[in-house]
């Protein structure tokens, strides 16, 4: 899976009150990523709000008949796209669209061919504001809330609790423990590498106990 982020260095900004004594305004990033997405299952995390964040918009070049998985409560519930809306895989009855925020991760099995999906929008953090991805005890599906790439730890600034265990899916699934901001083996216990992100890439995290992933987005 290859990502290109293209995100605008300006801010939109737009006056929305003005008084006699000061104005307030309020600063959006906006912009698009495009993103690769091979046949088969990827692990995807939505990087920019759009205005419902809903498949159909999120996932707008997505071929028929693929499946997106979301993760909620401890199981999947999974939904067919075909011609713009989606369906139950198994009865073949319409579905509610899926809704794919950033912060979250899901699974899609694309059943076509290669193809590259623009996500547009906005980014989910204000600028000089601060954005929490609430982590609680147990699995959860989680992304980003900012369209960034790099060390999960020393750029995403995602710190769990310790010996908990984040999984990583390409093909197959690679697993690393969490302690003291370090990275380990959950097996042998020797230290690996940290865990990289690239822009748009989901992951499931196994929580040793509940904790925020807090992340800034930089004047």
């Amino acid at each position: 899976m290859r990502t290109k982020a293209l995100i605008m260095a300006g801010a939109a900004l737009a006056v929305s009150l003005a008084t006699s004594n000061a104005q307030v305004y309020s600063a959006n990033v906006v912009g698009y990523v495009n993103q690769l997405i091979q046949p088969g299952f990827s692990l995807l995390a939505n990087p920019l709000n759009t205005d419902t964040n809903g498949a159909t918009e999120v996932l707008a070049a997505l071929p028929d008949f693929s499946l997106v998985y979301v993760y909620n409560a401890g199981q999947f519930t999974v939904s067919e796209s075909y011609e713009g809306a989606y369906y139950d895989p198994v009865s073949g009855n319409p579905v509610a669209t899926p809704i794919l925020p950033p912060g979250i991760a899901f699974f899609v099995n694309n059943a076509g061919s290669t193809f590259t999906n623009t996500y547009i929008g906005s980014v989910a953090i204000g600028i000089g504001a601060s954005g929490t991805n609430a982590l609680t005890a147990g699995f959860q599906a989680i992304g980003s809330l900012l369209p960034e790439a790099g060390g999960v730890t020393t750029v995403l600034n995602l710190t769990p609790a310790d010996f908990s265990l984040l999984y990583s899916y390409s093909g197959n699934f690679s697993v690393a423990e969490s302690y003291e901001g370090a990275w380990y083996d959950p097996v042998s216990g020797n230290p690996v590498s940290e865990p990289q992100a690239t822009i748009a890439q989901g992951f499931f995290i196994n929580n040793n106990a509940s904790a925020n992933w807090i992340q800034t987005l930089a004047p």
